[in-house]
């Protein structure tokens, strides 16, 4: 290049460059998830202790971490905001500030890399599985519990994508990655500028790219201050954000099996065309449909105990959970209990999943039917564990005279609701069987294929 011409010459347009920045992001973070190296911790059997003159500059790190290096994320996401013209300080009609853009996603990458190598220095090893054992990180200063890194990297993680977030399979993109490639579609789609005719759409029903922009902005940055609001928690804080969500998760399954459910029993036919049946028995599709229901029904009451079980252990304005868990717990104690909590709600996520795809499609396969006994048997585990292991961990309230035993507290607060979750697992359990059994005995084995539910093998109900 001459240099005559000045070294911007040849220089693309910044909307391009601003594009090329954001898809190498996007991919980056989309490529994390089928990479088993992104984490890139030092694996080990055993933990790494901790040495005594490395406390203090971990603390200085975390203290970094929450109170400079996240509280940057949410400012460079509101500066960008702010520099496409779509903040609410943002003059009216005002036309983006390319370079401003260009200069803020320049310097994104970079930082979101030096948060997530100064979370790895707090623990620089990682253990696979959730075996955590007891360690200096646990006995020395309990901010710096290995489990209370790891929350650190995975809600990193998933702030970057939500595809980490394990189970959760009705995600709604309100991840970075997620608001990155809504910018992609604005600058794509020519909307940068004021005279674009989606300005002046009048339609209230259809949603407008840059006000999903702005709203994706915004519960990002509230993920971000969770993120810094968990770190600072006692560890029975710390787990009840985790339960909080997992309510949220719940709550969000209903209204789907309720849809779901009201679809099929009104379906008539299938849709799309399947292909020929004629030598299946003529009622097995109507006894199919009608187990398939019944389990949806019956899945509804699972998620409702689940919600309540997990509001038993959250605090809330006018209640205080009376489960106290003591701060001397292991990092493999606290994992154990998150991780219990986790894996039913996993396997609920799981059960739904496999329910409404089947509901929607009328059309099951005897290996689908499997895996719905394989998912409601794992939460049912999950749930008993943690039923195990709860009424141990539990402190009797410090005021009493003659304080009551964990278990006494634990049968106290959950004794209205396990003989019905019992009874709830073990009649889906039992209709899962039914239907299964079902399937085995009058399905042609020709039709006993393992594909999924929109397969040419199987059964199609209607």
């Amino acid at each position: 290049m001459s240099e005559l011409a000045g070294p911007d010459a040849e220089a693309p347009p910044p909307e391009d460059q601003i594009v090329a920045i954001l898809t190498r992001l996007t991919d980056k973070w989309n490529g994390w998830i089928d990479m088993p190296g992104f984490d890139e911790r030092e694996e080990r059997t055993e933990p790494l202790p901790i040495l005594p003159e490395e406390i203090s500059p971990k603390k200085e790190k975390l203290l970094e971490i929450q109170t400079s290096m996240l509280p940057q994320v949410k400012q460079q996401l509101n500066n960008l905001l702010r520099a496409f013209g779509l903040g609410e300080d943002a003059p009216k009609d005002s036309s983006p500030q390319l370079a401003e853009v260009l200069d803020i996603m320049t310097k994104f990458g970079p930082a979101i890399d030096h948060i997530n190598s100064a979370i790895d220095y707090l623990a620089p090893w990682r253990i696979e599985g959730v075996v955590y054992r007891t360690t200096s990180l646990d006995a020395n200063d309990g901010t710096l519990k290995k489990i209370r890194t790891d929350y650190l990297k995975s809600d990193l993680l998933i702030l970057l994508n939500e595809k980490f977030e394990r189970g959760y399979f009705f995600k709604t993109s309100n991840d970075i990655r997620g608001l990155f490639l809504n910018y992609m579609e604005y600058i794509r789609s020519g909307q940068l500028y004021p005279d674009h005719p989606s300005h002046f759409e009048d339609d209230e029903s259809k949603p407008k790219l840059k006000d999903r922009i702005i709203q994706q902005t915004a519960l990002i940055c509230r993920k971000v201050d969770t993120m810094i609001d968990r770190s600072t928690r006692s560890d029975l804080g710390m787990l009840q954000v985790d339960w909080k969500l997992f309510v949220g998760y719940m709550s969000d399954l209903l209204p789907r099996f309720t849809s779901t459910t009201q679809a099929l029993k009104k379906a008539n036919k299938p849709e799309p065309a399947t292909p020929d049946q004629s030598d299946i028995p003529n009622d097995l599709p109507r006894l199919v449909k009608a187990l398939v229901i019944k389990l949806l029904e019956q899945a509804v009451i699972l998620v409702k105990l689940n919600r309540i079980f997990l509001n038993k252990l959250l605090d809330t304005p006018t209640r205080k959970t009376p489960i106290t868990i003591g701060g001397n717990l292991s990092s493999n104690l606290l994992a154990q209990l998150r991780g219990n909590a986790r894996e039913v709600t996993c396997q609920i996520e799981y059960l739904a999943r496999d329910l409404i795809e089947i509901a929607k499609a009328q059309h099951i396969t005897i290996d689908l039917a499997r895996g719905i006994i394989r998912d409601i048997a794992r939460a049912a585990r999950g749930i008993d564990r943690e039923w195990k292991l709860l009424p141990n961990l539990i402190l009797p309230p410090a005021s009493a005279v003659d304080p009551p035993s964990g278990q006494a507290v634990f049968d106290d607060l959950f004794s209205d609701i396990i003989p019905p979750f019992n009874l709830a697992f073990q009649n889906i359990m039992d209709t899962s069987d039914s239907l299964l059994c079902l399937l085995q005995e009058k399905l042609p084995q020709s039709h006993h294929g393992r594909f999924d539910a929109r397969g040419d093998d199987g059964l199609t109900f209607h």
